[in-house]
């Protein structure tokens, strides 16, 4: 376990590259009927609503109140993974569909759609780690103070959630404006 947290940021980094890749895999295996029904229906990109969200209040409190027990941490990586997969598959779609500028396009639309949650997603494992050590060392009987991690993690999940709420909003309307490239 103690080595596993050693190399916390190698694993985490190796599991979004091969969990891309893995996107891209599944998205150059999928049948024909499945490409042409996906390429057919372009323009009915769903870019985020309201489900997402509550997908995210409910996912981030799980993870925050079983990460104690090491679950949130498990659930947060199996997500980042997930969404990884997202990146692959979404990019792979776009350079499909748009050759040269659907990279650029893929690439916005990363920026804007999954790089700030999975930078956040990221930090709360780091922090859920800590407060799974911080766990750890309280049934050893040592005084310990978890506020601070707590606090963080809480600010990082509301983030999140406003971030979210944003993409919501005006998600679809910041991609529109760079859907020149792909038009």
């Amino acid at each position: 376990m103690n080595k596993l947290i050693k190399y916390k940021k190698i694993i985490v980094i190796f599991g979004i590259i091969i969990s891309v890749l893995f996107g891209i895999f599944i998205f150059y295996k999928i049948s024909n009927n499945s490409m042409n029904y996906l390429l057919s229906n372009s323009n009915n990109l769903n870019y985020i609503n309201y489900k997402v969200i509550i997908f995210h209040i409910l996912l981030f409190a799980f993870a925050l109140v079983t990460s104690f027990l090491g679950i949130g941490i498990i659930t947060l990586f199996i997500y980042l993974i997930f969404e990884s997969i997202i990146i692959g598959f979404m990019s792979s779609y776009f350079i499909s569909l748009y050759g040269i500028n659907g990279i650029m396009y893929s690439v916005i639309y990363t920026l804007i759609y999954k790089a700030l949650l999975i930078f956040l997603t990221i930090i709360l494992i780091f922090k859920f780690i800590k407060l799974l050590k911080f766990f750890i060392k309280y049934l050893t009987k040592e005084k310990i103070d978890i506020t601070k991690t707590i606090a963080n993690s809480i600010i990082i999940y509301i983030v999140i959630i406003l971030n979210d709420i944003f993409l919501l909003l005006f998600g679809k309307y910041i991609i529109n404006i760079f859907s020149f490239m792909i038009k």
